[in-house]
């Protein structure tokens, strides 16, 4: 039988009412005898900072996440009454239901007034928002299109939403086996903005052309480029020596002979080899 009180009651400690109402863990709460248990019953697990209730029956199975209610807790009429409640009487965990607004307060990590939180709700407020903890939990606003959520330690939550990185441009090519990219003495090798890029070519003549192009391949547009050049006629083919914007090696000339390769990569200042295949 429940013992009657005429009127209210003080607090004169910092401990709850009843000693069943905090545990340790779930396992201290999953082990409250069967006999004192009953349906609406909150418990809070300190080491979890969450409030559980029975709901629909008192077995392990029927604890749920308990979101608020006034039912027996301590009621206040307001946000001012709630700041009110002296240091004393607080503890860990205390549930407070304030009536003009319907909401229901509990202390999280600590009895200050900035531990007061709203208990029943979660502040998510948009698509996309996610629920996240940096010195106590708070909402982690969606990012913007085209950004990644990444770890960030130097972030207030500890993530960021950030740029995803600029893709390469794909892989490209010019010139067929059947019908190679011309290439003339004085026009030089094209280049492009491509990460990678194949040339397949031959000379503007019979015989072999010399490219006399002050840069006889166009300079690169980031470091790092690679350009492979193919050769795609017998009869006419052109040359690249060491030198004027190219590095093969001391005196070396690639000619573009029919499958004949050079695979080059820009540096920054020049078109640097990388290998060549000479059939």
């Amino acid at each position: 039988m429940g013992i009657e009180v005429a009127s209210s009651f003080t607090r004169k400690a910092a401990v709850p009412l009843d000693d069943g109402f905090i545990k340790a863990n779930d396992t201290a709460r999953d082990a409250i005898p069967s006999g004192v248990r009953y349906e609406g019953m909150l418990v809070y697990v300190t080491g979890t900072k969450k409030m559980w209730q029975l709901q629909g029956g008192i077995t392990n199975s029927d604890w749920k996440l308990a979101g608020g209610g006034g039912g027996g807790m301590l009621v206040v009429a307001d946000y001012g009454a709630l700041l009110a409640i002296p240091s004393a009487d607080r503890y860990a965990g205390m549930t407070v239901y304030v009536t003009d607004t319907a909401e229901t307060f509990q202390l999280q990590g600590g009895i200050a007034d900035a531990n007061w939180k709203d208990f029943g709700d979660v502040p998510l407020t948009a698509k996309g928002d996610i629920y996240v903890w940096g010195t106590d939990a708070a909402r982690f606003p969606v990012g913007t299109d085209g950004y990644y959520l990444t770890p960030d330690s130097t972030a207030t939550l500890g993530l960021a939403y950030k740029p995803l990185p600029a893709a390469g441009a794909a892989r490209t090519s010019g010139g067929t086996m059947g019908i190679p990219t011309v290439i003339t003495a004085a026009g030089g090798i094209p280049s492009s903005t491509s990460d990678f890029r194949t040339e397949i070519i031959k000379g503007p003549v019979a015989g072999v052309t010399a490219i006399t192009a002050l840069a006889q391949i166009a300079i690169g547009t980031s470091i790092g480029q690679e350009l492979t050049l193919i050769g795609g006629s017998d009869s006419e083919s052109i040359s690249i020596t060491d030198g004027n914007g190219v590095v093969l090696g001391f005196n070396e000339t690639w000619e573009s002979s029919y499958n004949n390769v050079l695979k080059l990569i820009w540096n920054g200042f020049a078109w640097v080899k990388l290998f060549r295949s000479d059939r």
